[in-house]
């Protein structure tokens, strides 16, 4: 309703919370008004295996809100970049045009965000690049902040604020 109304933006679909939906229930939401989007209505109730008792609820669904609850969907399958996020790996790849210049590197290594294993994009400028083949060459873990981009399966590093090679236990 607020969403609707103008007094929320969209992105409030995607605020953590107890009581909230995912992008299948809000699709299926929007798609029950079929493709005219015509007006229905729904009523929740709670489960008798449910400790405590909620009256039901009856909701009317406008042509409007079946839209926006279908943009809510698409909104939260969008991965949406995420600024300040670290990444400590080793770099698996690199890659650059010429001898000289910026060059992509690809880390294999951790995520602060999520703490999943994977592997991440990073464009480098010449100083950075050489030590990032430094790292690839010794065996040396290196750790990238920026905003992470993702697309599809491709997960990118961008606006990078720090990148340095951590010491190897050589090194003390």
């Amino acid at each position: 309703m607020e969403v609707g109304e103008g007094d929320k933006p969209l992105s409030s679909f995607g605020q953590p919370g107890q009581n909230v939906a995912n992008a299948t229930e809000l699709e299926a939401l929007s798609s029950l008004g079929g493709p005219d989007h015509d007006v229905y209505q729904i009523r929740f109730s709670q489960s008798p295996l449910a400790v405590g008792y909620r009256e039901p609820t009856r909701l009317k669904i406008t042509p409007s809100q079946q839209r926006i609850l279908g943009e809510a969907a698409d909104f939260l399958r969008t991965k949406q970049p995420k600024a300040g996020v670290a990444v400590t790996g080793l770099v698996v790849r690199l890659f650059r045009e010429g001898k000289l210049g910026k060059g992509e590197v690809v880390i294999q290594g951790v995520d602060d965000d999520t703490g999943n294993a994977r592997r991440f994009r990073v464009e480098l400028d010449e100083s950075d690049y050489k030590s990032a083949v430094r790292a690839h060459g010794t065996g040396l873990e290196v750790t990238a902040t920026g905003d992470l981009d993702i697309r599809g399966t491709r997960r990118s590093l961008r606006r990078l604020t720090s990148f340095s090679v951590l010491p190897g236990l050589e090194d003390d």
